[in-house]
């Protein structure tokens, strides 16, 4: 992800990518007008995190620069933030922000306290605009309208339901549709679906959970089932498992909107966890993953990589409790399985290896390396067909794979 400065002058967009360097913004984009901006936005649209630009430049100034990215609904999602060191153009520019998309002025010059908080504050109001709560399942979520209208209904006031697999399909097309653009939250109860349905609802999910769009909408599942919950581990970021959903609305909408608002926040920390990690600062991102756990502890790619961080400084049992817990919320993440499965000091042993190697096989099917790692597993605890059932599904996959062909040799061998 990235940060991108529209500035006609070199050296405020030095001091301005100094600053956001400080901030942990290992990834600046830089243009010198609005032009050069949207032509870059075109080539890096997947990347751009929010656009910092300033107001008075050549060519197509920030207002004007502004207006032509309000005209794509796929860039929808970006915060805008407006710079400028006179005020009453400042206030001029705020006025005709009623037919625009800036979502915060701030004011030259700046510390960088200031700059921090207003990139935030850019950030929630962008959030504030996707104001549509899609809900997937069956028609009597449309119960829920009244309750949108209510004063608990907090950024959503708009709802849509839709329970047919042909809508979820048109929904997630990529390009998005501007009605895709104004999705702020997303409900899912998956009681009425198929188990087919289900699965694909989770794969359309996954997918759009990988764009810059899903990664910052919440996704809630409703189930009296927590076996039904497996199907949107990959999918979910958060769950909400109540009998009575409209008793408990005012809670759910609380936790969707500090969702919400915690994601700005959480991919800065995941920014500079990655950032120090590259740098070979393993102790420092040690640090920055306990704070994104302090501020989700049931983030999966954040247990993940605080097991991949703590492997790093030679503490691979306290790693192993991490890619446990990852696998506790996330059950499809194939690498904690292997490093478990793999684990040189065989911490896990007996009932409690198999059942991660059974899980393994259940929800990464698809992944040759963990059914391997699965397989030699129930080889080492003497299951000698099912280890033979494995490694067929794995050649299946990957035909020429020598290991698992060795394996399997040694199978017919003995």
């Amino acid at each position: 992800m990235a940060i991108l400065i529209v500035d006609d002058e070199s050296q405020t967009r030095e001091a301005l990518r100094n600053l956001l360097t400080q901030l942990k913004y290992p990834v600046v984009l830089e243009a010198k007008n609005g032009e050069e901006a949207l032509k870059m936005i075109q080539m890096e649209k997947s990347r751009v995190q929010m656009i910092l630009s300033d107001l008075e430049m050549p060519y197509m100034d920030g207002c004007v620069f502004a207006d032509r990215v309000a005209e794509d609904s796929e860039l929808d999602r970006i915060p805008f933030l407006l710079i400028t060191s006179d005020s009453g153009l400042a206030q001029s520019a705020q006025e005709r922000n009623k037919i625009q998309r800036i979502d915060q002025f701030l004011i030259k010059p700046f510390r960088i306290s200031v700059l921090e908080k207003n990139m935030n504050l850019a950030f929630i109001q962008r959030a504030k605009t996707r104001n549509q709560l899609l809900a997937i399942g069956k028609e009597e979520l449309q119960n829920l309208t009244p309750v949108l209208k209510s004063p608990v209904a907090g950024m959503w006031n708009e709802l849509r339901v839709t329970s047919r697999m042909d809508e979820w399909e048109s929904t997630f097309t990529i390009p998005f549709s501007k009605s895709t653009a104004k999705i702020g939250g997303i409900l899912i109860d998956p009681t009425p679906f198929t188990e087919s349905e289900k699965r694909r609802l989770g794969e359309i999910l996954n997918v759009f959970k990988k764009t810059p769009l899903g990664a910052l909408t919440p996704i809630v599942c409703l189930s009296r089932n927590p076996r039904e919950v497996f199907y949107f581990r990959a999918n979910s970021q958060f769950f909400c498992m109540k009998e009575n959903l409209l008793e408990d609305w005012q809670a759910l909408l609380m936790q969707m909107e500090t969702r919400i608002l915690s994601t700005w926040q959480m991919e800065s920390l995941f920014q500079e966890a990655r950032y120090f990690k590259q740098d070979k600062k393993y102790s420092k991102a040690r640090k920055s993953g306990e704070k994104m756990l302090v501020l989700d502890p049931v983030n999966s790619e954040a247990l993940r990589f605080m097991g991949d961080i703590l492997e790093i400084l030679s503490h691979p049992q306290e790693a192993l409790v991490y890619y446990q817990r990852a696998l506790e919320v996330n059950p499809t993440l194939p690498r904690p399985y292997l490093k478990i499965l793999m684990d040189p000091e065989h911490t896990l042993e007996g009932d409690s290896l198999l059942k991660i190697a059974d899980d393994a096989i259940l929800f990464c099917p698809h992944q040759v390396e963990v059914l391997i790692a699965s397989a030699k597993c129930f080889l080492h605890s003497g299951d000698r067909a099912k280890t033979k059932r494995i490694l067929e599904t794995a050649l299946k996959l990957e035909p020429t794979h020598l290991v698992a062909q060795q394996l399997l040799e040694s199978l017919g061998s003995t």
